[in-house]
């Protein structure tokens, strides 16, 4: 089997997330943190354990029939990468638990799958019927707008430390030490953001395949942040005021991932 190694690494993070998925789902007293972030991790575990998990299985054997299989190694990657990008947060932000390993587990193994699918592709045949008089400008001017409102949003919050000498709400509201979601965002959303823009420009090979496969993850993840923010609010009755911005934001990415996928012909 060409991805044999890959499908091993997949299976085994998606089997881990699946079960620590489900139990966070159903086990209230599973993380150690305050009510607020329980709620963001239980919206969290839902999303992961009943759409990701599956997807991702789902677009992995469809890669192994050989059945559409560009377009299902994307999503397949772009399942990897919301593993990847997910349980960092779990990693650094949530409270200590018995589920501290199999976290890190799952993201040494999503990168190992990454690493292993990645290595096989060749790019010649995979990018065979790009459209290279297509533009993809609409795709790169929403990659911009997305990460300057987000990473302008963090920095600007991050920002104001420095003049005021109060922690940001939205750490405080965690009990969490510092600005995980800050760092984890600008790290590994925005700054790759910025750089498959400057690239996507000269429709550089690698470019037009990664862009899909973060935007894959952009859909995927406001799905969380909207159920977390109806949990919270019916436990604790905080709403989210940026559950409109979510909904934007994710509905502009597939927009923009349904462009991508017609350009390069998959």
């Amino acid at each position: 089997m060409r991805f044999k190694k890959a499908n091993l690494f997949t299976i085994f993070a998606g089997s881990i997330a699946l079960i620590v998925s489900m139990l966070g789902t159903f086990l209230n007293n599973l993380y150690n943190d305050n009510e607020f972030v329980r709620a963001i991790w239980q919206g969290n575990d839902i999303v992961t354990g009943f759409i990701v998990v599956p997807l991702m299985f789902w677009s992995m054997k469809k890669v192994s029939e050989g059945g559409k299989s560009k377009r299902s190694f994307l999503i397949w990657l772009g399942c990897l990468w919301y593993l990847i990008y997910n349980y960092v947060f779990y990693v650094y932000g949530a409270a200590f638990s018995v589920f501290f390993l199999p976290y890190t587990a799952i993201i040494i193994s999503s990168v190992l799958a990454m690493f292993f699918a990645l290595t096989l592709i060749d790019v010649g045949n995979f990018l065979e019927k790009v459209k290279t008089e297509a533009s993809i400008k609409s795709v790169r001017v929403f990659l911009y707008i997305f990460a300057i409102l987000l990473g302008g949003a963090w920095i600007a919050m991050a920002s104001t430390y420095f003049f005021t000498g109060e922690v940001p709400t939205a750490i405080v509201q965690t009990g969490h030490p510092t600005g995980v979601v800050f760092a984890t965002d600008l790290i590994f959303l925005i700054s790759p953001l910025f750089i498959l823009t400057l690239y996507l420009k000269s429709k550089k090979p690698w470019a037009l395949i990664l862009t899909p496969v973060i935007l894959i993850k952009c859909c995927l993840y406001p799905m969380v942040l909207i159920v977390a923010g109806i949990i919270t609010y019916m436990k604790i009755g905080v709403y989210d005021v940026l559950t409109p911005a979510y909904l934007i934001l994710g509905a502009g990415a597939a927009m923009a991932l349904r462009r991508m996928l017609k350009v390069i012909g998959v």
